[in-house]
Protein backbone atom coordinates (compact mmCIF):
# COMPACT_ATOMS: atom_id res chain seq x y z
CA UNK A 1 0.00 0.00 0.00
CA UNK A 2 1.45 3.35 -1.06
CA UNK A 3 1.41 6.20 1.44
CA UNK A 4 -0.04 9.39 -0.02
CA UNK A 5 2.28 12.32 0.48
CA UNK A 6 0.73 15.62 1.56
CA UNK A 7 1.85 18.95 0.13
CA UNK A 8 0.93 22.35 1.54
CA UNK A 9 1.16 24.75 -1.43
CA UNK A 10 1.00 28.49 -0.66
CA UNK A 11 0.80 31.07 -3.44
CA UNK A 12 -1.23 34.22 -4.05
CA UNK A 13 -1.34 33.66 -7.82
CA UNK A 14 -4.60 31.70 -8.12
CA UNK A 15 -3.98 30.46 -11.66
CA UNK A 16 -0.49 29.20 -10.80
CA UNK A 17 -1.73 27.66 -7.54
CA UNK A 18 -4.61 25.85 -9.28
CA UNK A 19 -2.38 24.61 -12.12
CA UNK A 20 0.30 23.29 -9.80
CA UNK A 21 -2.29 21.74 -7.48
CA UNK A 22 -3.90 19.85 -10.37
CA UNK A 23 -0.53 18.58 -11.58
CA UNK A 24 0.51 17.43 -8.10
CA UNK A 25 -2.83 15.67 -7.57
CA UNK A 26 -2.46 13.89 -10.92
CA UNK A 27 0.99 12.80 -9.70
CA UNK A 28 -0.52 11.17 -6.61
CA UNK A 29 -0.14 13.89 -3.97
CA UNK A 30 -2.76 15.11 -1.53
CA UNK A 31 -2.56 18.91 -1.87
CA UNK A 32 -3.75 21.55 0.54
CA UNK A 33 -3.64 24.97 -1.06
CA UNK A 34 -3.57 28.39 0.51
CA UNK A 35 -3.69 31.85 -1.10
CA UNK A 36 -1.43 33.54 1.46
CA UNK A 37 1.04 32.89 4.26
CA UNK A 38 -1.32 33.59 7.15
CA UNK A 39 -3.96 31.16 5.87
CA UNK A 40 -1.12 28.77 5.07
CA UNK A 41 -0.05 28.73 8.69
CA UNK A 42 -3.62 27.95 9.75
CA UNK A 43 -3.63 25.04 7.28
CA UNK A 44 -0.27 23.88 8.61
CA UNK A 45 -1.60 23.77 12.17
CA UNK A 46 -4.65 21.70 11.10
CA UNK A 47 -2.84 19.22 8.87
CA UNK A 48 0.48 17.45 8.83
CA UNK A 49 2.01 17.98 5.40
CA UNK A 50 5.12 16.11 4.31
CA UNK A 51 6.41 19.26 2.58
CA UNK A 52 5.61 22.95 2.18
CA UNK A 53 5.96 24.73 -1.16
CA UNK A 54 5.64 28.48 -0.68
CA UNK A 55 5.78 31.57 -2.86
CA UNK A 56 8.03 34.30 -1.48
CA UNK A 57 6.44 37.51 -2.77
CA UNK A 58 2.93 37.74 -1.32
CA UNK A 59 1.06 40.67 0.19
CA UNK A 60 0.31 40.96 3.91
CA UNK A 61 2.18 37.85 5.11
CA UNK A 62 5.00 37.04 2.69
CA UNK A 63 6.68 33.72 2.15
CA UNK A 64 9.69 34.99 4.14
CA UNK A 65 7.37 35.97 7.00
CA UNK A 66 5.85 32.49 6.84
CA UNK A 67 9.28 30.82 6.69
CA UNK A 68 10.55 32.87 9.64
CA UNK A 69 7.54 31.92 11.79
CA UNK A 70 7.73 28.31 10.55
CA UNK A 71 11.41 27.88 11.51
CA UNK A 72 10.78 29.37 14.96
CA UNK A 73 8.10 26.75 15.67
CA UNK A 74 10.06 23.70 16.76
CA UNK A 75 7.11 21.35 16.20
CA UNK A 76 7.51 21.77 12.45
CA UNK A 77 11.31 21.43 12.18
CA UNK A 78 11.18 18.12 10.29
CA UNK A 79 8.97 19.35 7.47
CA UNK A 80 10.96 20.37 4.37
CA UNK A 81 10.34 23.84 2.96
CA UNK A 82 10.69 24.71 -0.73
CA UNK A 83 10.59 28.39 -1.76
CA UNK A 84 9.39 29.53 -5.18
CA UNK A 85 9.32 33.00 -6.65
CA UNK A 86 8.76 34.82 -9.91
CA UNK A 87 10.43 37.97 -8.63
CA UNK A 88 13.99 36.82 -8.33
CA UNK A 89 16.56 39.31 -7.18
CA UNK A 90 20.22 38.72 -6.61
CA UNK A 91 20.65 36.96 -3.30
CA UNK A 92 16.99 35.85 -2.95
CA UNK A 93 17.82 32.13 -2.94
CA UNK A 94 20.60 32.70 -0.40
CA UNK A 95 18.26 34.75 1.77
CA UNK A 96 15.67 31.94 1.71
CA UNK A 97 18.31 29.37 2.68
CA UNK A 98 19.51 31.64 5.50
CA UNK A 99 15.92 31.74 6.80
CA UNK A 100 15.91 27.93 6.83
CA UNK A 101 14.50 26.86 3.46
CA UNK A 102 15.58 23.53 1.99
CA UNK A 103 15.37 24.62 -1.64
CA UNK A 104 14.50 27.42 -4.02
CA UNK A 105 12.93 27.43 -7.49
CA UNK A 106 12.27 30.29 -9.86
CA UNK A 107 8.95 30.64 -11.66
CA UNK A 108 7.93 29.48 -14.12
CA UNK A 109 8.39 26.11 -12.46
CA UNK A 110 8.95 23.00 -14.56
CA UNK A 111 6.41 20.54 -13.12
CA UNK A 112 8.67 17.51 -13.57
CA UNK A 113 11.52 19.22 -11.73
CA UNK A 114 9.12 20.29 -8.98
CA UNK A 115 7.97 16.67 -8.54
CA UNK A 116 11.58 15.42 -8.39
CA UNK A 117 12.56 18.00 -5.78
CA UNK A 118 9.47 17.30 -3.68
CA UNK A 119 10.19 13.55 -3.70
CA UNK A 120 13.87 14.14 -2.90
CA UNK A 121 13.11 16.41 0.06
CA UNK A 122 10.40 14.15 1.46
CA UNK A 123 12.72 11.13 1.11
CA UNK A 124 15.54 12.97 2.87
CA UNK A 125 13.38 14.10 5.81
CA UNK A 126 11.18 11.00 6.03
CA UNK A 127 13.03 7.93 4.75
CA UNK A 128 10.65 5.11 3.92
CA UNK A 129 7.75 7.34 2.82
Amino acid sequence: MEIIKKVLFIDDDRIFLDTQTKFLKLSGFDVMKSPDGLKGFTSLERASPNIIVCDIMMENFSGLDFLNKFTQTHFFHKIPFLCISGYTTEGMAEQCMNYGADGYLRKPVDCDILICIIFALISYYSPGL
